[in-house]
């Protein structure tokens, strides 16, 4: 039994010794003190929900700007001084050493809804920006809704007409784009998530059309980004035959 309790003590000892060594600091004790008595968690959320709720995340945009804004006003506010906001051109076109400027885009108004076989919003720009994916183009249409899996290879469209109609897929709005919209000649893409499905079905993926422009320079459909329980829902539609 004396074997099963050394271990522990022992690393309990070293860790004890560990947090007691680590006393010193790249910049003045009285100033780090300083930094700790002003930070506050609970601001930062503030600011950050503030953030993702009112402006759109991507660069170049007009959130980019409008974030950029509220964060050198929120420094001139407490009292920096020469705060000033750095802009470059950004085109889609134009390089800057090996780097290709991306083009500016904002989304405005979004609504995707299932009309059969019961009528049901899945997703609305209004309500979450993060439901529309980068690069979308406006367009306004009914479609048949077709599962295409993965959606990331041929074989994920051997037996299905796709030409016109919206994709459902967990696959990534990109590369899923690049098969279903620019080859198979799809209207656009509903992507749900996957990754840590388990602990957060409801969390809704952020999604861009990378490239945004095909291969011979075709415009982009759209994509809409939902959570993997709303995916799945749509799913077993398709599995029971319910859509």
């Amino acid at each position: 039994m004396k074997k099963l309790y050394i271990l522990p003590l022992v690393w309990a000892v070293c860790s004890m010794q560990l947090i007691y060594c680590q006393t010193s600091t790249l910049i003045a004790p009285e100033t780090f003190q300083a930094l700790i008595d002003e930070t506050s968690g609970e601001l930062g959320l503030q600011h950050f929900t503030h953030i993702v709720t009112n402006y759109s995340g991507f660069s170049p945009s007009l959130g980019a700007e409008q974030t950029s804004a509220y964060i050198a006003d929120f420094a001139r506010n407490s009292g920096l001084t020469d705060v000033k906001v750095e802009e470059f051109p950004s085109d889609g076109k134009s390089y800057y050493w090996t780097f290709k400027t991306e083009a500016w885009w904002e989304g405005k108004k979004a609504e995707i809804w299932l009309v059969e076989p019961v009528k049901e919003r899945i997703a609305s720009f209004e309500i979450y920006r993060g439901h529309l994916g980068r690069y979308s183009q406006s367009t306004n249409l009914t479609a048949e809704l077709v599962d295409v899996g993965r959606g990331m290879s041929d074989a994920d469209y051997k037996g299905k007409s796709v030409e016109g109609k919206i994709v459902l897929t967990s696959g990534p709005a990109g590369p899923v784009h690049q098969m279903a919209v620019w080859k198979y000649k799809a209207a656009g893409v509903i992507t749900y998530r996957t990754f840590q499905h388990v602990e957060f079905p409801d969390h809704i993926g952020t999604a861009q059309i990378l490239p945004h422009l095909g291969p011979n320079g075709e415009l982009p459909g759209f994509a809409i980004s939902i959570s993997y329980r709303s995916g799945m829902g749509h799913h077993y539609r398709f599995k029971r035959g319910d859509t």
